[in-house]
């Protein structure tokens, strides 16, 4: 997302959301997206997990209450940098008390995707650590603009600002209205330019519109369709990895020096959004894990894309529907979905309230029943109700995927505790998601999310 569309977006957000009270805000850390809902709008999903960055409509609301009750003072962006502003303020409790304040920022940047919450009570931070807003690049000259158009001169456009690649494609199909198109663009209409486009997707269609509506349940299909769009979109972004790994071998030729804003190619610059303090060393470092995430994604991702389209197109296979308590009334599965290696669903709670569900309305007795040792994290089921114990691989599989979707993620090994579902209980009066277990065995895991992307249901 450039410069310019997180422009727009902050405008056409702060007319939506200003004075609005704030039902929830939450940091969902597994999909790397900030989900913020106001009152009487669907929520919005930032999503950071894709390069470039994306602002889709949330047809789940967040499960959180972080921050409810507070209001949207304004939504902003530093001029010509890709960073959201969310100023919230919540009035004092007694009369004449100060109002408190807080703040929510997004980065969009290729090299600092990340978020952070910052208040009186301190502040939480997810993703990249942010970097202070950038100055504007200054505005190119008439004279400047028509010859680096004629040339083309890409890293001399790349220089002026607002631009980008959307704006430089959007300047070179009409050569001879260039400098008109950039002066206007300049002047930052009500009506955003062309090379702005949908501010944000609800499931794929249209841009912003301010008509307050109640988002309905996402069908099968719709998922589907975004889980696709998503890939496409970090396919696309993916296509930038030769420049990533080409800029991190310049930066390592730097060594100890501290790490520029910014390197020189031969077709442009690179961002490089250094860090506080860092190096160019340590610059290169993250550089070269990008470009090798990017080149994954372009082995990876068309084969999912292709499945998961072929998918679209074919019957749903029938599946196996989960025993439920008697008289229970039927509710959507609330949880991720994986497959081990040995074909058992293995089935993951996504909070507090769908732990609770999954453990005792979806889930047999008999079934195996695991969670992180010690730590806080998701309720996990391998369906398998044999009365022999599972077997080992799918066990070790189910674990490393328990472990993790809990806060031993960062760990080297974790421990995790399972045992047969029946042999877990709701104490009397605890709030959702707590439980007290029987019978437990261990056994040690270790968190890989190479292995959970395997995993992953996609059908």
């Amino acid at each position: 997302m450039d410069s310019l569309t997180v422009h727009y977006l902050a405008r056409a957000l702060d007319g939506r959301w200003r004075g609005r009270r704030v039902a929830a805000l939450a940091f969902d850390r597994d999909e790397r997206a900030v989900v913020m809902a106001v009152d009487g709008a669907p929520s919005i999903r930032f999503i950071l997990a894709t390069p470039g960055g994306a602002a889709e409509t949330d047809r789940v609301p967040p499960d959180s209450l972080h921050l409810a009750g507070w209001r949207v003072a304004s939504v902003s962006a530093p001029e010509d940098d890709r960073h959201l502003v969310i100023l919230l303020e919540r009035v004092g409790k007694f009369r004449g008390s100060p109002a408190r304040r807080a703040s929510v920022e997004v980065s969009f940047l290729p090299t600092a995707y990340g978020a952070r919450l910052r208040g009186e009570a301190g502040e939480s931070r997810m993703g990249a650590r942010l970097p202070a807003p950038g100055a504007p690049r200054p505005v190119l000259g008439d004279g400047e603009l028509a010859r680096a158009i004629g040339a083309p001169d890409r890293a001399a456009l790349l220089k002026g600002r607002w631009m980008s690649a959307a704006v430089i494609a959007w300047l070179s199909a009409e050569p001879a209205l260039a400098v008109d198109r950039y002066r206007d663009l300049c002047r930052l209409p009500e009506t955003p330019p062309p090379p702005v486009g949908p501010l944000w997707s609800p499931m794929g269609g249209s841009a912003i519109d301010d008509r307050d509506e109640t988002p309905a349940a996402v069908p099968p299909d719709d998922r589907r369709a975004r889980a696709i769009a998503r890939m496409e979109r970090e396919l696309r972004g993916a296509a930038d990895a030769p420049r990533r790994r080409a800029a991190a071998h310049a930066l390592a030729a730097l060594g100890h020096a501290p790490a520029p804003a910014r390197i020189a190619l031969a077709d442009g610059e690179v961002e490089i959004a250094p860090r506080p303090g860092e190096r160019a060393s340590r610059a290169a470092d993250r550089l070269h894990a990008e470009a090798s995430a990017m080149e994954r994604a372009l082995s990876m991702l068309p084969a999912r894309i292709a499945a998961m389209r072929a998918s679209a197109m074919s019957p749903p296979r029938p599946r196996a529907t989960p025993r439920a308590r008697a008289g229970a009334p039927r509710v959507a599965r609330p949880f991720r979905e994986y497959r081990s290696s040995g074909g058992l669903d293995i089935w993951v709670g996504r909070g507090a309230a769908s732990n609770d569900a999954l453990t005792f309305r979806e889930s047999a007795p008999d079934d195996v029943w695991l969670h992180a040792r010690d730590v806080a994290g998701a309720h996990v089921v391998l369906r398998w109700s044999r009365d022999e114990p599972p077997p080992a691989r799918d066990l070790a599989e189910a674990a490393a995927i328990a472990a993790w979707h809990s806060r031993a993620r960062g760990s080297t090994v974790a421990p995790v505790d399972w045992t047969r579902r029946k042999h877990v209980r709701k104490p009397r009066g605890g709030p959702p998601g707590l439980v007290l277990v029987d019978k437990v065995k261990t056994v040690n895991a270790r968190p890989s999310e190479k292995l959970e992307r395997s995993l992953r249901r996609t059908d």
